[in-house]
């Protein structure tokens, strides 16, 4: 999650974590504060500080402008193997 803390959005952290149930949405069109609803449960959530080893903001630039997003081979600049190799060291 690209310019995520814990306590919130920060320019200089991002987070990561661990996706535990497939997304649903949850009817809230009862409750006296309404929002979107939209859910995706995650666990095993850490925040590290921009920049950590080849990782800067710089990366979470197209194709990661929601806020969750597969990683996948195929996007440019080496993106794959730099997030890759980053939580296999850093996360796991």
């Amino acid at each position: 999650m690209p310019k995520i803390s814990k306590n919130g959005e920060s320019k200089s952290n991002f987070t990561v974590a661990t996706v535990y149930d497939p997304y649903f949405f949850e009817d809230r069109s009862q409750e006296e504060i309404k929002d979107f609803a939209h859910v995706i449960k995650v666990n095993a959530i850490k925040t590290f500080p921009y920049p950590i080893d080849d990782i800067s903001d710089a990366i979470f630039g197209a194709p990661f402008m929601c806020a969750v997003e597969p990683v996948e081979e195929h996007y440019a600049n080496n993106v794959y193997h730099r997030l890759k190799g980053f939580i296999n060291e850093h996360y796991r």
